[in-house]
C-alpha cells in the first residue's frame, strides 16, 4: 500500500515539475517577446517617430517665424547692420528677436506688437548710446562694419571710426569724414577695447 502511495505521489511530482519547467521556459520566452517588443518601440520611436516630430516642430517654428519676419522684418532688419558685428556668425537680429519671443511661456508671453515696439524701444536706445560715445549725432544712420582687419563705424554713409584689429599693420588710417579726421587706435589698443568700450555704453 505504501508503495503504491509513493509511486502515485512520484508520478504527480513528476508532473509538477514538467509543468513547472514549461511554465519557467513559457515565462522565459514572454520576457525575450517583450525586450524584442521593447527595442522595436525604441527604434520606431527614435528613428522614425522621434525625427518626424522633431521636424514637425522645426516646421512649425519656421512657419512662425515666416508669419512674424513678414510682419515685422523691416521694422526690425534696419538694425542687422548695426548688432551683427557684435555677435556670432549668421546672427539675424529678426530672428533672436522671434526666438526670444517664441520661448517666453504662454502664460506670460505678452503682446507681440508691445513686444516688437519694446525691441526696437531697446535697440534704438542702445544705438543713441553708441552714437553719443563717438559723437555722432542722434538723427544719423549708424552702421558698423567688420573686415579681417578693422572694425568701421559709418554715420550716414560716411565713416566716422575705424579700429585696427589686434595683429594688424598697426598703421595709422585717415579718411575724411563729415569734416572729421579718423585715425587708427594708440599702442596697445585693440578692437576689443573698442567693441567693450561701445558695450559698456549700452
Amino acid at each position: 500500500m505504501d508503495q503504491e502511495v509513493f509511486e502515485l505521489l512520484s508520478s504527480y511530482k513528476s508532473v509538477i515539475d514538467y509543468l513547472l519547467q514549461k511554465n519557467e521556459e513559457l515565462e522565459k520566452k514572454l520576457a525575450d517577446v517583450d525586450a524584442k517588443a521593447s527595442d522595436l518601440e525604441s527604434m520606431i520611436f527614435e528613428e522614425i517617430i522621434g525625427p518626424a516630430q522633431e521636424a514637425m516642430s522645426t516646421y512649425d517654428k519656421d512657419q512662425r517665424f515666416n508669419d512674424f519676419n513678414s510682419k515685422y522684418g523691416e521694422r526690425l532688419g534696419k538694425y542687422q547692420g548695426s548688432f551683427a558685428p557684435f555677435e556670432d556668425e549668421g546672427f539675424d537680429f529678426t530672428r533672436q528677436a522671434f526666438d526670444e519671443y517664441d520661448n517666453i511661456p504662454d502664460d506670460y508671453k505678452p503682446d507681440m506688437d508691445a513686444y516688437v515696439d519694446e525691441v526696437e524701444n531697446i535697440a534704438q536706445s542702445k544705438l543713441e548710446s553708441i552714437k553719443q560715445a563717438l559723437g555722432i549725432p542722434v538723427d544719423a544712420n549708424v552702421e558698423i562694419k567688420e573686415t579681417d582687419d578693422t572694425v568701421e563705424v559709418k554715420a550716414d554713409g560716411e565713416t566716422v571710426e575705424v579700429e585696427q584689429k589686434e595683429g594688424g599693420d598697426g598703421e595709422a588710417v585717415e579718411e575724411e569724414s563729415a569734416g572729421k579726421t579718423v585715425e587708427e587706435p594708440e599702442d596697445g589698443e585693440s578692437v576689443e577695447d573698442f567693441e567693450a568700450s561701445l558695450k559698456e555704453s549700452l
